[in-house]
């Protein structure tokens, strides 16, 4: 039977199933050789092969290999000239500002012509080490951004690297389901003043990504404070992934946890350098997915940051857990055994009956060594502590699947 013969529901499941790898490269680093010779084979599948072949838009100040960003605009609006229903396959656009984007005409008349986005990244060219203040932008250009971001169809926003963004626009974008920030200070809280309408609709959150720094921009948006209203309602939260830097962040991640008790379902905390055994684990009621990656820089402190004393605690039951993954950056410069203490309480614990659902315990150990070897003796050492400080989760009769690795990385 000729391709072409196939059932539709079919062809599009193959071509879905192609594109999938594809779909999932940030940096479009992915071949399309594959896709691009399905779209020659048919008229049927050059429709469905366009939706994954253009469906992500990145033009960055630091683009892949062989690509160039300054002639990329001018080139896509050439293609939406001859083919107009191409900017309608666009999903996704990954976006950092350029000053020279102020004036040159085909970045925004490309920003103009995308109608319907999910998902929208926006990036300050010189990252987060050079914030630029929102207000700086032109107001031509700003009108354009915001345009975007009143998409009906945007789900989806992530901002990087900006001070003095208005918190009001995120509290109008009544559609918006997922937001990541990193390294954003946000306008006064003043601007969702209290005297907006009660019946103003603020966007239910799904998901939070909140990258460092931002400890203060998270209370603006999220709680009520002096009588302002919050940017988003996040009593629907699903997933949460946060900074674990300061007591502040402890502060946020708690009330985040209340607020969301009830709906969050997966927790991952990156970057932790405090203490986690502030956290109020124990009021989520149907936490399934955990995630913890841990730096540690001293060789004598915990390596888990009071994460096995968390876990034991009697008022912390787990009932719906499935998985847990933990990941360990270690700095290795001397006798470091010392820090691995808590890992045998952590064995006890995670064996325990309060964790019913747990299928899956990740451990990762990454070491970074300045020390350019061939043999590392530190992995090895690390590697032996499986049998003697998880014996638990390690044996044969455990009903969870214990992962265990250890991994170096060389600067």
């Amino acid at each position: 039977m000729a391709a072409t013969h196939l059932p539709l529901d079919i062809v599009e499941t193959i071509i879905d199933l192609l594109a999938a790898e594809v779909d999932d490269s940030y940096y479009l680093l992915a071949d399309y050789t594959h896709l691009k010779a399905c779209s020659l084979a048919s008229k049927i599948f050059l429709s469905i092969t366009r939706r994954h072949i253009y469906s992500t838009l990145t033009f960055l100040s630091f683009p892949h290999p062989g690509a160039h960003r300054d002639h990329l605009p001018k080139a896509f609006n050439s293609l939406l000239d001859r083919t107009p229903d191409i900017a309608s396959c666009v999903r996704t656009l990954s976006y950092s500002i350029l000053e020279s984007d102020f004036i040159d005409g085909e970045v925004q008349r490309l920003l103009g012509r995308l109608p319907l986005l999910r998902v929208f990244n926006l990036l300050h060219a010189g990252g987060s080490h050079n914030k630029w203040a929102w207000n700086a932008i032109p107001r031509d250009h700003l009108s354009i951004l915001y345009g975007i971001m009143q998409l009906p169809t945007l789900t989806s926003l992530g901002l990087t690297a900006f001070t003095k963004f208005p918190a009001s626009i995120l509290a109008s974008m009544a559609h918006l389901e997922n937001f990541y920030m990193d390294q954003m200070e946000f306008g006064p809280v003043e601007t969702l003043s209290s005297t907006q309408s009660t019946s103003h609709i603020i966007s239910r959150l799904r998901s939070l990504d909140v990258g460092g720094g931002n400890a203060a921009s998270m209370t603006a948006l999220l709680f009520e404070a002096q009588g302002f209203r919050p940017a988003f309602d996040i009593r629907g939260l699903r997933d949460l992934c946060s900074h674990l830097e300061c007591d502040a962040d402890v502060k946020n991640i708690n009330k985040v946890l209340t607020a969301a008790s009830e709906t969050l379902t997966s927790l991952e905390i990156e970057e932790i350098t405090y203490p986690l055994c502030g956290l109020r684990l124990h009021v989520l009621q149907n936490l399934q997915s955990l995630a913890f990656e841990l730096d540690m820089y001293d060789r004598f402190e915990d390596s888990l940051h009071g994460l096995a004393d968390l876990l034991t605690l009697e008022k912390a039951p787990f009932p719906h857990l499935k998985s847990i993954t933990l990941h360990i950056n270690l700095l290795i410069d001397g006798p470091f055994e010392e820090c691995f203490d808590s890992w045998r309480t952590l064995d006890r614990a995670l064996s325990g009956k309060r964790f019913p659902l747990l299928g899956t315990i990740t451990l990762v150990v990454k070491i970074f060594s300045q020390l350019v070897t061939r043999r590392c003796p530190e992995r090895e050492t690390i590697l032996r502590l499986q049998a003697s400080h998880f014996p638990l989760l390690s044996s044969t009769e455990a009903k969870t699947t214990f992962n265990f690795s250890v991994l170096v990385d060389y600067f």
